[in-house]
């Protein structure tokens, strides 16, 4: 349900207002279109920059295990398309080798989500469990306690053993900034970054929102072995080509939905006034503009229309976006 504003709401142009909860159909039209989003990838200039110069990370840093070598580091507001493109990443790593004829290496990129509430160390067990280390899992020798024998150390020791065993060319930590708050402080934190970044034991990507900025200014050490920060900037839809570009992606996203069976006609993302609107609520970011879309579309099947009409995008304006402080105001309402 819309929350309430004083703007009127556009009203719908095809199908209901409100769902028929009665039709029996209802569940598994809304999750037809839901798998059939899932992977949606869409070719965005400033993204594919970011690809670029991580790929050229991975050969700075192939072969120099051991050695000190320096990280990178990636901090923008949520939603903005920061961690799509780390798993895209992953995804065109895997079908480049599957191409060559190769095995899919699945610790060849290891992105590690960091959870509220978690340590440093349980950041270093979660990356042990996804490279398949079964020491989280073994019995007590009867001598050290668990917790003893899984001490920062230790689990540092067998990530840097494990490393170069499974060929692991990049790890990413994702929400960084919760390890600040996990802890209270960042100093710990960014100074075992630091520690294995000197001791050459994984290439790192550290990806945060706009909290992480402090995160990682509190210890200027740290940053100057992160290099010049990765930038995915919002793009402003004032200067001629930002707005191409935002344009660009918001016409194929919605040309990808009819192309997947979502919809059999334009929904018209691309053009005026929609565009507009997508543009204040996403504050110019396109991760936050797909993922108006993702919320817009199970709206507009559940009323059955024919597309995403400007009433399903008001609707997620004012119960998504305005709720998660993204925008004041619904431009889609007047």
């Amino acid at each position: 349900m819309a929350r309430k504003t004083e703007k009127k709401q556009p009203d719908p142009l095809t199908g209901r207002r409100t769902p028929d909860w009665s039709d029996p159909t209802l569940s598994a039209n809304v999750d037809k279109a839901r798998t059939a989003m899932e992977g949606i990838w869409i070719d965005h200039e400033p993204q594919l920059a970011i690809i670029a110069q991580l790929r050229e990370y991975i050969a700075e840093t192939c072969g120099k295990l051991g050695r000190p070598i320096s990280g990178r580091r990636l901090s923008q507001k949520s939603q903005a398309g920061k961690s799509a493109l780390a798993w895209h990443l992953k995804h065109q790593l895997e079908t480049e080798g599957k191409a060559q004829g190769l095995a899919v290496n699945p610790y060849q990129l290891i992105i590690v989500t960091i959870e509220k509430g978690m340590t440093l160390k349980g950041f270093m067990q979660a990356l042990l469990k996804q490279m398949g280390d079964d020491f989280l899992d073994s019995h007590d020798d009867g001598r050290k306690t668990v917790d003893d024998r899984r001490t920062i150390p230790v689990l540092e020791k067998r990530i840097a053993e494990w490393v170069p065993k499974l060929g692991v060319e990049l790890v990413v930590a994702d929400e960084v900034q919760r390890l600040k708050g996990a802890l209270g402080e960042s100093n710990r934190v960014t100074e075992r970054f630091q520690t294995m970044l000197d001791r050459g034991i994984a290439p790192l990507l550290l990806i945060g929102n706009g909290e992480s900025v402090d995160f990682f200014s509190s210890n200027p050490d740290l940053c100057a072995r992160l290099g010049m920060p990765l930038e995915l900037a919002p793009l402003d839809p004032e200067r001629r080509e930002p707005a191409r570009l935002f344009q660009k992606f918001c016409r194929e996203y919605d040309l990808m939905l009819r192309n997947r069976g979502v919809f059999g006609i334009p929904s018209d993302l691309g053009e005026r006034p929609i565009i507009d609107g997508l543009a204040l609520v996403s504050g110019g970011h396109v991760g936050r503009a797909a993922r108006v879309i993702q919320e817009a579309v199970p709206l507009a099947v559940r009323r059955g229309a024919l597309k995403i009409e400007p009433f399903d995008l008001s609707c997620v304006t004012q119960g998504y976006a305005m709720a998660n402080g993204w925008i004041d105001e619904d431009p889609f309402s007047s």
